[in-house]
């Protein structure tokens, strides 16, 4: 299995995960010229497109993609409303948040708490792989763990510093909005998130969505990494890495 991340932040996120050969894109919030530049891979290859909710940084290039390449996008019905008009002559697959196949992948949806239409992170899994994309929610409610357990890797959002977002820049509704319940996870959540999945068995955290005014990478690795060497009891080796908005990062 190789995780391909393409982009991860507000200006644009897509991730490419291959499992034998074939290609999973989960989101495209990049133009397709952007994302030609990113990825050396030929789109032709891919076999899906995932997406996760309709913010333009996850949907902006889905439908180009999709049409230009003639690559399935699967999605919650609940999407319809508002991605249809983008997606004309795409070829619109509706999982509503139930198990399905791609090219021999079982991909299992499922919701997350975010203010937009509405969200869903993606657990996939082929034999004795196994890979979750959790980005953009504001809290961990407990299907997520339900969901994740001795899930592989899993590309999990560590969005903000709890100080940073406090003294920065942002006016104070929209401070409330990236700290609430349907917004993201702090670094400081997604600290106790991680020590919670690997306690599960996850082998891999990839700390990811960084916001560029709010966090730096060194801050979001050196908090999870602290809490984990405090309150991890288990003798187990783990990768902790993280993703960048403006690298590309194969994992």
């Amino acid at each position: 299995m190789k995780v391909i991340s393409l982009g991860s932040g507000s200006k644009g996120n897509a991730t490419l995960i291959e499992m034998d050969g074939k290609y999973i894109l989960i989101d495209q919030g990049f133009s397709l010229k952007e994302l030609s530049r990113r990825c050396d891979i030929s789109f032709k290859d891919f076999s899906a497109i995932l997406l996760t909710h309709e913010h333009s940084d996850h949907f902006l290039g889905v439908g180009a993609l999709s049409k230009d390449y003639s690559i399935p996008v699967y999605m919650p019905k609940a999407l319809d409303a508002v991605c249809s008009d983008r997606l004309l002559d795409c070829d619109v697959r509706y999982h509503n948040d139930v198990e399905f196949e791609v090219e021999g992948i079982k991909v299992s949806p499922f919701r997350l708490p975010h203010d937009a239409r509405y969200t869903v992170g993606y657990k996939l899994q082929k034999g004795e792989q196994s890979f979750a994309c959790v980005t953009d929610l504001g809290e961990a409610r407990e299907n997520l763990f339900d969901n994740l357990v001795g899930v592989d890797t899993v590309l999990l959002e560590s969005n903000y510093d709890e100080e940073m977002l406090k003294s920065g820049p942002y006016p104070e509704a929209l401070k409330r909005r990236v700290s609430g319940r349907l917004g993201h996870l702090s670094n400081q959540e997604s600290a106790k998130v991680s020590a919670r999945l690997i306690s599960k068995g996850t082998k891999n955290v990839i700390l990811a969505h960084l916001s560029e005014n709010n966090n730096v990478p060194e801050l979001a690795y050196d908090t999870t990494a602290k809490y984990l060497e405090k309150n991890l009891n288990c003798d187990v080796r783990i990768r902790l890495l993280v993703a960048e908005q403006d690298k590309v990062k194969i994992f």
